[in-house]
């Protein structure tokens, strides 16, 4: 039918931008931190505003895992779909070429523009 899905450009851009933005995000992260303090806690007494950083700070390690995870998670929850799909679509025109052509007595050719 088709030819195996993961040498599809459609889907190695999609993976790539995925990749990219996991990448922007890790860099960005302790910039995004600092502006999300800043906006949710600005009526907070100082002490608490210079708390909540050096907490950020002792944890960074195990929070950058944790978004690194997530992201990677996505980006495969993401590919494992598009395969599916792809399976799927295939299965399917399989499934109709089959039975129709043995009922009409002649063989069909199915063309499928899905990519």
């Amino acid at each position: 039918m088709s030819s195996f899905p993961w040498c599809s450009l459609p889907l190695a851009l999609l993976l790539g931008m995925l990749l990219g933005l996991v990448t922007l995000a890790t860099n960005l992260e302790n910039f995004v931190e600092r502006i999300v303090v800043f906006f949710c806690f600005f009526w907070e007494r100082r002490v608490v505003t210079k708390l909540i950083p050096q907490n950020l700070v002792a944890h960074r390690a195990r929070n950058r895992k944790t978004s690194v995870m997530y992201a990677f998670s996505t980006i495969a929850s993401t590919s494992i779909l598009l395969l599916f799909r792809c399976f799927c679509i295939d299965l399917i025109m399989l499934y109709i070429v089959s039975r129709y052509s043995l009922a009409l007595g002649f063989v069909l050719f199915v063309t499928v523009f899905y990519k």
